[in-house]
């Protein structure tokens, strides 16, 4: 029988342990997370540019700013 890796929410990676939570950024969004990811409190990209559209910068200049996510830069125009 072989073990099954899952993908990462946030850093796409494959790995054989992940850990449901709730996004901070959208606490209605699960997510499956590495340790990795948790430790870094890193967030998906998706969601960090879903909720700054929505709701604007300052809901999401602690994520964008430190950049707590896996992936391109967020710009300003991403947000808009």
């Amino acid at each position: 029988m072989m073990n099954k890796a899952g993908v990462c929410a946030s850093c796409r990676q494959h790995k054989y342990r992940l850990i449901a939570k709730n996004s901070r950024l959208k606490p209605d969004q699960a997510l499956l997370l590495c340790e990795s990811c948790i430790k870094s409190k890193f967030e998906p990209r998706w969601i960090i540019m879903m909720v700054g559209r929505d709701e604007g910068l300052e809901a999401v200049k602690d994520w964008v700013r430190p950049k707590r996510y896996v992936g391109e830069p967020i710009l300003l125009e991403d947000l808009c």
